[in-house]
């Protein structure tokens, strides 16, 4: 099967939140056709893109700032609403 990279999309499941890459059906963008699970190399793209010990904002498309990312190496103890992780 030959797909065109530009018919490639990237989605999360909204059952189990792995992240998929792959192609839905034409006019269904919900539903697809083909895909492949990638939550591991997503996560570590994630980490490699922004390194240890970095925090980015996240923007919406109108330039809201509406998240954060935070990479933090795993010996390092942080703590988010309460809660260590």
């Amino acid at each position: 099967m030959k797909v065109e990279l530009e018919n490639l999309t990237i989605g999360v499941s909204p059952l189990t939140g792995e992240v998929f890459v792959g192609t839905t059906e034409k006019g269904k963008p919900g539903v697809w056709k083909h895909k492949k699970e990638i939550t591991n190399a997503f996560t570590f793209c994630i980490i490699e893109k922004f390194g240890p010990n970095h925090a980015t904002k996240v923007t919406d498309q109108d330039g809201n700032h509406t998240h954060n990312i935070i990479i933090v190496p795993a010996d390092k103890k942080i703590e988010i609403d309460g809660k260590e992780f």
